[in-house]
């Protein structure tokens, strides 16, 4: 098998779609969460090719991430499969991802509109972004509206071990707290993982999770301080800090960090690190591929040398790895480009939050 996830998973996309994974680029071919059901899926034409791909070694038309992360020569979500799931060729629900639409407080700049409602509004007002962002579309869900559908879902996922959610920002809206109040109901043993950028804790979702056995926040942060501020715009690294330390007080809750390594990360990268190690929580970083001009390669080589002395061999690899093989000159003009237009836009100047 390539990949054990599409026999063990199922994920809602933040259109509304089934997919075998959260890393999967989106198809024209995939089933409707509203008009189908998971059997409908498992039964589909797509995920019998899919699994005709997996058994035979090879990547699908959807595992564009996995096979830049295979070039790379960096452990990704094939190999996390590979020690997470067992090796069935029939499926059975270990765990789910669930998307409530692209409802999302943050603009990240290397985001795109199929995942944040923020970036869908400011593309819609600023067209000159197009040459800069990998803009999409984003069509309108609502399964989630569906009272029967909601719980449909609730059910089945009920039978997993594990439930990530994820967004947009999963945390901005009551659909979380609902389903996870429905689901406490039929199992409260479940491990429920919610991807966050970490800008919203409220005290509602709080009670929420306390009636759960174990909780983990893997909380989105891309760099430290200002810089992070202008990468994940609009939020503030002060109420992101504040949030965390939150979370840590709980005794179900472990809170891990996932960085999304660009080039405006690699310079603070040894303060988010110590940051980390300070509250004694687990770093992980994946690199940003698209988009492309956003690379980590990026950075100026006084940068790269100073996170190369952290000694750490993922970090390292990322920071190596060109996917597209383009002019590093060209891009880095692109990438500087963007972020003045993103200064004017936002009233923001990125001169004063990171060095890259």
């Amino acid at each position: 098998m390539k990949c054990k996830w599409p026999s063990n998973h199922v994920s809602i996309s933040s259109t509304g779609k089934y997919r075998p994974c959260c890393a999967w680029e989106e198809n024209n071919n995939q089933l409707d969460v509203s008009t189908n059901s998971i059997e409908d899926y498992l039964n589909s034409d797509f995920y019998n090719n899919l699994m005709t791909d997996m058994k035979a070694d090879r990547f699908a038309i959807g595992c564009t991430e996995c096979k830049w992360d295979e070039e790379a020569g960096v452990e990704g979500m094939v190999h996390h499969g590979d020690e997470r799931y067992p090796d069935q060729e029939e499926f059975n629900l270990f765990d789910m991802e669930i998307k409530f639409g692209n409802l999302c407080n943050a603009g990240c700049i290397m985001c795109s509109a199929y995942n944040s409602s923020l970036l869908n509004t400011e593309n819609k007002s600023n067209p000159q972004l197009e040459q800069f962002r990998v803009f999409s579309n984003p069509l309108e869900t609502n399964w989630f509206e569906d009272e029967n559908k909601f719980k449909e879902i609730v059910k089945f996922a009920s039978n997993a071990r594990r439930i990530r959610f994820t967004g947009g920002e999963p945390t901005v809206n009551g659909l979380l707290d609902n389903f996870l109040t429905h689901l406490v109901e039929i199992n409260s043993n479940i491990h429920i993982q919610i991807t966050s950028n970490g800008g919203s804790f409220s005290k509602r979702l709080q009670e929420t999770l306390k009636r759960f056995t174990r909780v983990r926040f893997n909380v989105s942060i891309d760099a430290y301080g200002t810089a992070n501020d202008f990468i994940r715009w609009p939020l503030k690294w002060n109420k992101i800090e504040r949030n965390v330390d939150k979370m840590l007080e709980y005794d179900n809750i472990t809170v891990n960090i996932e960085t999304s390594l660009q080039a405006g990360s690699v310079d603070s990268l040894p303060q988010l690190i110590n940051w980390c190690e300070v509250r004694n929580i687990q770093w992980s970083a994946n690199s940003v591929y698209k988009p492309k001009h956003l690379q980590p390669f990026l950075a100026q080589p006084h940068i790269i040398e100073k996170a190369r002395s952290l000694n750490n061999k993922r970090i390292n690899k990322l920071l190596e790895f060109n996917s597209t093989q383009e002019d590093h000159d060209k891009l880095r003009v692109m990438m500087l480009d963007y972020y003045d237009t993103l200064s004017s836009i936002r009233k923001i100047d990125w001169k004063e939050c990171l060095d890259v």
